[in-house]
């Protein structure tokens, strides 16, 4: 492979801020890195997609990047080559042009005095991706939208300060079909401008209101959703979207329009045909594809029989649970499985019976409990080596466990299958501190279970039950209160918006 700092610098953005970004499992963006190379002959290059400074073909697994244009003498009879594992669809190929295409558009421009800066390449690399991303969702081949460049701008400014000690959410759609009347004057100044004034900081919120506007950021509308009649399809346990921006979302994110949404965490949110698709989180963008999250799963634990449909509904609960910023835990594990029976009756058990939730307690709850209460409280007493200071408080926490699984036998008594029960339901059983366990066909065995963790174990107290829950035939997601989402099978990372 031929070597060029101009031609590595590329190749480093792709491979640290573009493969991420288009949502592909973790192996395969690896995989990509590796066999990324400059040739010199185009093989069966057939132009698809043509910008200004940058012409990209594609044959079945491999995209070619004609850099002659870009890179002017040093590119001529040089094609950047990268060979993905599966074939890419359009709209990916699409993303990956964009992405490539705003860095030579602007990278290229920015003296070496900042590129050997690491910490500025770092900044100016992120906001050269930031531009492709805008223009991908807009369709601007060009570039040129300054405008929805400035809206973004004024969006990341409020994501950092508050107004009256609070912080502030705003609510976009943006219509690229629309061509709003827009007033040139030298008296006044543009709708952007308006939001950036101290006045409008609490004007929309991104969850029951939102401002339609043009591609060049005109005024449209104002859309409430205390307005609209129809709220929400009966399946609404099914749609991928936050349980949150589910119907602001799934009502106005329609017919093209892109969804933009800054939210009091700082969080930027960037939706179209009604699905959440990027996040701009603690300063880097995140694909949040479903697709991506199913495939990278499903691609690892083809072996493990289980119900299929589980999923896309874990995929649900998690984009919850992310968005709430409450942090979470849910497992998927075989019972049949010879190592989950052993650790479930060890000394010290995975999980204690306190948290499981067998289908004979349903049966009759008061004598569960009873049974539960009595065995627990014998063993306590008949403890001779523990002070009676400590058994009080021994059997303080008894009663607070036995409290804790009666609530969770009498809420999940008429439905123990979680893609059944109602998804709020879900989202506020997954805020409980501890995991939710279900078996191969979706029924929850266990709800705020604390696992016991072997010894030497790391990656936080979530992280470590993640990896010890992924070893029982099954696989184990983590979700950060930061909003990060972590999948793990056989104890190693799967999958990751990090």
């Amino acid at each position: 492979m031929e070597r060029n700092q101009d031609f590595e610098e590329l190749m480093n953005y792709i491979r640290e801020l573009v493969f991420p970004l288009l949502g592909l499992p973790q192996e395969e963006i690896e995989n990509a890195s590796k066999q990324m190379e400059i040739v010199k002959e185009k093989e069966n290059f057939e132009s698809i997609r043509k910008f200004e400074s940058l012409e990209f073909g594609r044959d079945n697994k491999t995209v070619y990047i004609d850099l002659q244009v870009s890179f002017g003498e040093i590119g001529i009879g040089k094609f950047l080559k990268i060979v993905f594992s599966n074939e890419i669809n359009p709209d990916m190929f699409k993303l990956l042009s964009f992405l490539i295409c705003s860095y030579v558009e602007y990278g290229q421009k920015i003296t070496k005095d900042y590129i050997d800066n690491a910490l500025i390449k770092e900044r100016i690399n992120e906001l050269i991706l930031q531009k492709g991303l805008l223009s991908y969702l807009l369709d601007d081949n060009h570039f040129k939208n300054h405008r929805i460049d400035n809206l973004y701008k004024c969006l990341q400014r409020w994501s950092e300060k508050t107004y009256e000690g609070h912080n502030v959410c705003f609510g976009f759609l943006i219509n690229p079909k629309s061509n709003a009347i827009h007033l040139e004057s030298d008296s006044f100044d543009d709708f952007v401008d308006f939001i950036g004034e101290e006045y409008s900081a609490v004007f929309t919120d991104g969850i029951t209101s939102v401002v339609e506007i043009d591609k060049n950021c005109n005024f449209i509308k104002y859309h409430s959703i205390l307005h609209q009649k129809e709220i929400m399809p009966e399946n609404y346990n099914d749609v991928k979207l936050p349980i949150r921006f589910a119907q602001i979302i799934y009502q106005n994110v329609i017919d093209g329009k892109i969804g933009v949404f800054l939210l009091t965490n700082g969080d930027i949110i960037a939706s179209q045909k009604q699905k959440i698709t990027f996040v701009r989180r603690n300063g880097r963008w995140l694909n949040f594809s479903d697709k991506s999250f199913n495939d990278s799963i499903a691609d690892n634990i083809k072996t493990i029989n289980f119900d299929k449909n589980l999923l896309p509904g874990i995929y649900c609960s998690c984009l919850d649970i992310s968005f709430a910023h409450s942090g979470g835990l849910l497992a998927v594990v075989d019972e049949n499985n010879e190592l989950w029976q052993k650790d479930l009756n060890a000394e010290k058990p995975l999980v204690s019976e306190s948290d499981l939730l067998n289908e004979n307690d349903f049966k009759d709850i008061k004598k569960t409990l009873e049974t539960f209460y009595e065995k627990e409280l014998l063993r306590i007493n008949s403890d001779q080596t523990t002070s009676s200071s400590v058994k009080k408080g021994l059997i303080k926490d008894l009663k607070k466990k036995t409290t804790k699984k009666r609530f969770l036998l009498e809420i999940l008594k008429d439905n123990q299958y979680f893609l059944e029960i109602d998804r709020k339901l879900r989202a506020d059983l997954s805020g409980l501190d501890g995991a939710i366990i279900l078996n191969t066909e979706g029924k929850i065995l266990a709800c705020g279970a604390i696992i016991a963790n072997s010894a030497g174990s790391s990656g936080g107290g979530r992280g470590s039950a993640a990896r010890t829950l992924s070893k029982y035939g099954g696989f184990a997601i983590k979700i950060s209160t930061d909003g990060y989402i972590e999948a793990f099978y056989k104890e190693a990372r799967i999958y990751s918006i990090k």
